[in-house]
C-alpha cells in the first residue's frame, strides 16, 4: 500500500474496505454480518499496524493468522474461508510478489487464472493499479492504463466499479485508462459499460455489427 493510497484520506480504512469486498467475493452465498465486518476491519487495521512497526508486507497469510488470534467463533471461519487461497492449491496471491512492480512497463494476464481465482486475481489486479497510479502521481509522472478484453471486468461487481470509478478519478492523478475490446456488443448489455463509454474522450471504433453501430 503506496503512500497515498485512495481517495479518503485514511488508506488503511480504504484497505479494510478492499479485503470486505474480498470476503463478499469468497462466498456469493454468504452475506457478512455487522460482527464479522467489524472484526476483519479491526484485524485489518492490527495488520498494518504491525507493518508499520515492523515493516513485514501484509499479505494473505498475515490476515488469516490474525484472524485466528480473536479465537471466536467469528473469527475462526473467516479465517477458514481464507484457507484455500492462503495455505490451499489457490494461494497464488498469498505471498509477497517475485516481480518487479517497479519496471517501467507491467503486465497482468488472467488468462490461466481460472474461475476460482479469477475474481481475487481481477481485485488483487485493481488494487495494484490503485497503488501504482498513486505512487507515479506523487512523482509526477503519467500512467497509462490500457486494459485488453475489456468486457472481462464487468463479468465481476467490483472491478465493474472499480473500473467505472477509475474512469473519473484515474484523470484526477494523471493517469489515462484505455479499454479494448473485439465488439462493442460486449460491453453495451452493462449499464455501467454504457456510462463509462459516454464518458470516454476519445472512441476509436473499428467495423461494427449494426447493433453495435447504433450505440
Amino acid at each position: 500500500m503506496t503512500e497515498g493510497y485512495g481517495d479518503s484520506g485514511n488508506p488503511v480504512i480504504e484497505k479494510s474496505e478492499f479485503i470486505l469486498s474480498l470476503f463478499e467475493q469468497l462466498d456469493r452465498n454468504h452475506n457478512l454480518s455487522v460482527i464479522e465486518k467489524g472484526i476483519i476491519d479491526h484485524c485489518v487495521k492490527n495488520v498494518y499496524k504491525n507493518y508499520k512497526n515492523t515493516g513485514d508486507t501484509p499479505t494473505l497469510g498475515a490476515l488469516q493468522e490474525e484472524l485466528t488470534r480473536h479465537r471466536d467463533k467469528e473469527s475462526e471461519n473467516l479465517a477458514k474461508a481464507l484457507e484455500l487461497f492462503t495455505n490451499g492449491s489457490l494461494d497464488v496471491f498469498a505471498h509477497p510478489t517475485n516481480v518487479n512492480t517497479q519496471s517501467r512497463m507491467v503486465v497482468y494476464d488472467i488468462l490461466n487464472l481460472g474461475s476460482q481465482l479469477k475474481t481475487m486475481g481481477l481485485l488483487v489486479i485493481t488494487d495494484a493499479m490503485i497503488n501504482r497510479v498513486t505512487e507515479n502521481w506523487r512523482k509526477g509522472k503519467r500512467t497509462h492504463v490500457f486494459i485488453d478484453e475489456m468486457h472481462v471486468v464487468f463479468e465481476n461487481d467490483y472491478s465493474s466499479n472499480f473500473f467505472a470509478s477509475a474512469w473519473r478519478r484515474f484523470r484526477k492523478r494523471n493517469a489515462y485508462p484505455t479499454g479494448i475490446t473485439q465488439n462493442v456488443e460486449y460491453l453495451l448489455d452493462s449499464v455501467t459499460a454504457r456510462t463509462m463509454l459516454s464518458n470516454s474522450e476519445f472512441i476509436v471504433m473499428n467495423n461494427q455489427a449494426a447493433s453495435g453501430v447504433q450505440f
